[in-house]
């Protein structure tokens, strides 16, 4: 069996360590440098070396958000997305009809393929079906994005994911970490990578355009009046069991407060990485958001979860 070689900046390395002798702290030496010994606030203090450039870079992103609009050139959003943030679609969702669904239906099928793929399916189809108007790729595109809201922003990272190429560093043309540069050789525009990001607001619009749908929307706000109600009939104690999160008291005091309305939305965020191969060198880092204003049996299911970003590295 191969030998188990131990961490040696672990702490339970340094917890077996023999401790010092007397004659060692007689000769005036730091205890940081007798062997041995280990003394957390002089390690500390010898050890931190702040960085202040990458102190700097966070003042620079702190500042860009704050100066951050919707409309901005030097990172601009796509078009349609911005007509949606600023102009928020107030008719209900109509129902996509027989050959919407069947293009629908083959994009999910071949999500994972390539563009190609698609079209030969398509094709396939029209040549035993010619009277049918199965989408091009981009319209379905376009309709999928129009009935879940959900739009991606691609910006362009670091091909080893140190960095994102945005904010302050929008206009580098190599990583600052490891040196790789943005776009691949044999082209100025083509990235090297890129990470998306899917806005919040018009995945939010989609779930109220739906009349059914925004009837599970209202769960929240309906509980939270019974759980009020329970409490102010006996006076402030509760009878009924804790059954989820707005049975708290946190939740409760920012409705009381008016921190949380009744037109609000409550989402919960999750982040979280993941290695995609097993014998492969291919990371993912992810975030999602959880929309808690729908009924816990239809919250955590993946059809009603909102992808917020994901960064791929293969």
């Amino acid at each position: 069996m191969e030998d188990l070689v131990a961490d040696p900046g672990c702490l339970d390395e340094i917890a077996r360590e023999p401790p010092s002798s007397d004659a060692d702290h007689d000769r005036g030496q730091p205890e940081s440098e007798i062997s041995g010994s280990f003394d957390p606030d002089v390690y500390l203090i010898n050890e931190f070396n702040p960085n202040l450039e990458g102190i700097s870079s966070y003042a620079d992103f702190i500042a860009k958000l704050a100066e951050a609009t919707l409309d901005s050139q030097v990172e601009p959003l796509p078009q349609h997305l911005l007509w949606n943030l600023q102009t928020a679609p107030d008719s209900v969702l109509e129902e996509p009809g027989p050959e919407e669904k069947l293009s629908i239906d083959l994009f999910l099928a071949t999500s994972s393929a390539s563009e190609a793929t698609y079209n030969r399916v398509r094709d396939a189809v029209l040549f035993h079906r010619p009277a049918d108007e199965i989408l091009t790729l981009y319209k379905v595109k376009q309709l999928v994005s129009d009935l879940s809201g959900v739009v991606p922003i691609a910006r362009d990272a670091c091909i080893n994911t140190c960095m994102a190429f945005t904010g302050p560093f929008s206009s580098l043309v190599q990583c600052s970490y490891c040196g790789e540069p943005r776009h691949r050789p044999e082209s100025n525009e083509t990235p090297n990578n890129q990470f998306f990001t899917f806005p919040l607001g018009p995945q939010l619009q989609a779930l109220w355009r739906s009349p059914a749908h925004a009837k599970h929307m209202k769960y929240r706000t309906q509980r939270t009046r019974r759980t009020m109600r329970e409490l102010d009939e006996n006076n402030g104690k509760r009878t009924s069991p804790y059954i989820d999160f707005f049975d708290g008291s946190d939740y409760l005091d920012a409705v009381r407060n008016g921190n949380i309305k009744d037109d609000d939305v409550v989402i919960m965020l999750s982040l979280d990485g993941a290695q995609l191969y097993r014998n492969k060198s291919s990371d993912c880092w992810m975030y999602i958001w959880i929309v808690l204003d729908l009924p816990p049996d239809m919250r955590y299911k993946k059809a009603h979860v909102i992808p917020g970003k994901f960064t791929l590295r293969t």
